[in-house]
Parts: C-alpha cells; sequence; structure tokens
C-alpha cells in the first residue's frame, strides 16, 4: 500500500510532467530563423527524408548549443585570474562547441542543397517583399545595422540566401573557435582579439537569426501565447 507521503510525493511528480507536457504542446520554435521553411512551396513528390522545417531547427539547436558552449568558454577564461586556468576543462568545452559547430555545418549544408531544390511559395515571397521594415524595425528597436543585412535578404524574397549565410556563419565560427582551440591545446592563453571576434561572431548571428524569424513571424501573423502582438 502507497503511504499517504509517498502518494503526495507521486502527484507532484505527475503533476510536473502534466506542466511540462503542455508547455511542450504551447511552445513555437523562436529564436533562430524559425517559419522561414513557409516561403517554399511543395517541392514536388513526396519524400521520407527530413523537411526544410526539420533542418532550420536542428541547425538552430546547433548555433544555440555552439554559442551556450562558447558563452562557457568564455566565463572560464573571464574567471581565470580568480580561479586559476584549466586547460584541460578547457579543451573539453572547446572540444563540445567544435561539435555542435560541425552538426550546425552540416546541417546547414543538407538545408541549402535542400532549398536550392525546392521552388518558393510566391504568396509569401510578396509578403515579404512589400513588408515595411523600416516601421518595423523602428517599432521594435533592432540593432539597425544587423537588421539592415536582414531586409537586404527578405525585401528580395532571397530566404535561400538566409540559409546560405547561415553555413557560411557556422564556418567562420569553425574557423576561429579553431584558433582559439589550437592555443589551449597547447596550454597557452588565448588572444583577447580571438576571443573578441568569436563572440561577436557568435551575437551578431544570434541576432540575424532572431530578427530572421520576428519578420516571418510578424508576416505571417502567428500568435505567440502572451505576446499575440510579435
Amino acid at each position: 500500500m502507497i503511504k499517504q507521503s509517498e502518494f503526495k510525493v507521486i502527484s507532484k511528480v505527475l503533476l510536473v510532467v502534466f506542466v511540462m507536457l503542455l508547455v511542450h504542446v504551447n511552445v513555437f520554435a523562436l529564436i533562430y530563423g524559425n517559419e522561414s521553411q513557409k516561403g517554399f512551396g511543395n517541392p514536388g513528390g513526396k519524400s521520407s527524408g527530413p523537411t526544410i522545417k526539420t533542418y532550420v531547427l536542428q541547425g538552430a539547436g546547433y548555433f544555440l548549443d555552439s554559442y551556450s558552449d562558447i558563452l562557457q568558454l568564455l566565463n572560464k577564461i573571464e574567471l581565470a585570474e580568480l580561479n586559476g586556468i584549466d586547460y584541460v576543462e578547457l579543451q573539453k568545452i572547446a572540444a563540445l562547441a567544435n561539435d555542435n559547430i560541425l552538426g550546425q555545418m552540416e546541417t546547414y549544408l543538407n538545408l541549402t542543397q535542400l532549398a536550392d531544390a525546392t521552388p518558393y511559395d510566391q504568396t509569401v515571397i510578396d509578403l515579404l517583399t512589400g513588408f515595411d521594415y523600416a516601421a518595423f524595425q523602428q517599432e521594435k528597436g533592432l540593432n539597425s545595422v544587423i537588421f539592415a543585412e536582414v531586409q537586404s535578404y527578405l525585401s528580395k524574397g532571397d530566404i535561400r540566401g538566409v540559409y546560405h549565410r547561415f553555413h557560411t556563419v557556422a564556418e567562420t565560427l569553425q574557423a576561429q573557435l579553431n584558433t582559439i582551440k589550437t592555443d589551449i591545446d597547447a596550454q597557452r592563453f588565448p588572444q583577447p582579439s580571438d576571443l573578441w571576434n568569436l563572440n561577436q561572431n557568435a551575437a551578431q548571428s544570434l541576432l540575424f537569426g532572431q530578427y530572421t524569424a520576428e519578420v516571418f513571424y510578424r508576416v505571417l501573423n502567428i500568435g505567440v501565447t502572451g505576446n499575440d502582438s510579435i
């Protein structure tokens, strides 16, 4: 027989699981290039392989994981003066970041190849080319330099160009991380300029991907729980 205390514990666990399931059902992917797949039509014929949406989500996941690793690496280096520097720990973090960037590169290569072979949905392209980017940037208070780059692609309906940019960024991040990783593997403190450049490119790419998602959410009028005005 289950004791009352055990029953309470089980009930709490089930409640937490139930709440997590509800959150999972209602959550939207928001952060990096999401909903851009809706700018493509039917590629013709049925395929059992990954879809453009699958690659968009997987690529975003790899990017966010790699950026999390980069921030952790920067955190350890930032506090090295106080805590000392553990090169073995830094090697592990850098290796994990590298793995996630390689996954990002492969995913975006597959995405660009599939997108290049898939026709656009002209209705969505017309929405993108007719969108008031200046008003949206001002309303949201977005970084004008980064948003201008987003506009340079989407105002022409060039979603494929966005995907190719994602892939190029992944290649750049990998090259920059490898420079830092070489120093760490040799137990040399990384050059500050290398750390700054890596963080800058990752941070700028994060905003580029977010702004891309924001435009698609507005253009397609996709509501978000608690913020339907997005």
